[in-house]
């Protein structure tokens, strides 16, 4: 009966003393290598991953941001054209990663990019993909697959070449896009990939042109520590970057663009909020709603700059007359303005609403435009719920609104109070 193989002993039994010690030496070197090599890699698809999950972040917030001046178009408080602007305007102003920023695209057939001096590459590459042709268009256009998933709804990312700003060598990148349909935007950003180890080959080659069979297990095990301390490191990093910048977008999103005020969106949670918290802690809640009087007739007279200019003055002085942490200052809509008061009385509310009216009448910025006086004023209305009262958002906004519009119609430039 023949004898059992015992692999590899008898295998090596059957080698000279030099061919097992190159076999051994071979293996290793072989398998520390293929140590390193798959912890590189792991490395790497870690750090990727974290690079993805950046990008994403920011993109799915800058579409929130954009999705409620959808909302206030929607809504009738900005007109399509201002809310479209605005979102640009807020979209352009945002920076990370050392100089990144969004792109915009309409895939409708015309484009808006920022910056603007890649306006003219995105247009031609536009004119080549159309809404009803993307999947017939070239494959080698730059991100088609990345916009085609947007369009569909399916957002993916994409890797491309880039030169960074001052450099004359193409540098990895990856991208991520997600389409605004109500407006028929594509709104992504991009990430660059150089400070990841991109290369597993060439680094596998490195180490074995540098690495001797006999201190090899040693520098890999150090290298591998190394390599997973600074892993670790690098994640904590990006994860820090990650929500530094995701607070900005945030803060962007809750804020109005033009003056610094809450936006809409920020209003309508923080009052829903207050209302919850009436009965909790025994006390009054107070909605005032300010409107500039006469404020188109000034824009037709002084032009929408000044306007703009005139609408952040009223904010700043508005703010100088509110309790700092407690009070909420935001633009409800174009020229008009609410302030959410929480623990105070009705008294409290009317003594605050007069003292805004009076700071706005005594700064006696000049108005002079048709129909209005020679300076610029406000009206207010005020009103107030206890905590003994159920009354919902929408109607304690109706009940201000009420007490502005009387406050309008009896002469402008008044405040006038109306009990929940």
């Amino acid at each position: 009966m023949p004898r059992k193989t015992k692999f590899p002993v008898d295998l090596l039994s059957h080698l000279s003393i030099t061919r097992q010690f190159i076999l051994l030496g071979a293996l290793g070197v072989f398998i520390p290598l293929l140590a390193i090599g798959l912890s590189l890699r792991t490395s790497y698809l870690l750090a990727l991953q974290d690079k993805q999950t950046q990008t994403k972040s920011l993109v799915e917030a800058a579409v929130s941001s954009t999705e409620a001046y959808v909302a206030l178009a929607k809504q009738g408080k900005m007109s399509t054209a201002e809310a479209q602007a605005d979102a640009l305007t807020a979209l352009g102003a945002a920076r990370f990663n050392d100089g990144d920023y969004y792109f915009v695209l309409s895939y409708i057939g015309a484009s808006e990019f920022l910056p603007p001096k890649e306006k003219a590459a995105v247009e031609a590459q536009i004119e080549k993909q159309n809404r009803n042709s993307f999947s017939k268009a070239s494959e080698k256009v730059a991100g088609l697959g990345m916009l085609q998933g947007a369009i569909e709804g399916k957002p993916v990312f994409t890797r491309y070449d880039y030169k960074k700003p001052g450099s004359d060598v193409p540098l990895p990148k990856i991208a991520y896009a997600v389409a605004v349909p109500e407006w028929g935007w594509i709104i992504g950003t991009g990430v660059y990939l150089d400070d990841l180890q991109t290369d597993f080959f060439d680094e596998l080659l490195h180490l074995a042109k540098f690495f001797i069979p006999l201190v090899v297990c040693f520098v890999a095990l150090i290298f591998m520590m190394r390599r997973t301390y600074s892993s670790t490191m690098e994640r904590h990093r990006t994860a820090q970057i990650l929500e530094t910048k995701n607070a900005v977008l945030r803060e962007m999103s809750a804020t109005d663009w033009l003056t610094g005020a809450a936006n809409r969106r920020s209003f309508d949670a923080h009052l829903a909020h207050e209302l919850e918290r009436v009965r909790d802690i025994g006390a009054g809640l107070a909605l005032i709603m300010l409107d500039v009087d006469h404020f188109k007739s000034y824009n037709d007279f002084h032009g929408h700059p000044a306007g703009d200019a005139r609408l952040r003055e009223l904010v700043e002085l508005i703010r100088s007359e509110l309790r700092d942490g407690y009070d909420l200052l935001a633009r409800y809509g174009g020229e008009e303005f609410a302030i959410i008061m929480s623990n105070i009385g009705g008294e409290q509310a009317v003594a605050v609403a007069e003292r805004v009216r009076l700071a706005v009448a005594e700064a006696r910025a000049p108005h002079g435009g048709p129909g209005a006086g020679p300076y610029v004023t406000i009206s207010v209305g005020v009103s107030v719920v206890t905590p003994d009262q159920d009354i919902s958002p929408q109607a304690l906004v109706e009940q201000a609104d009420q007490a502005l519009y009387r406050a309008k119609t009896s002469g402008r430039n008044k405040v006038d109070f109306a009990v929940a």
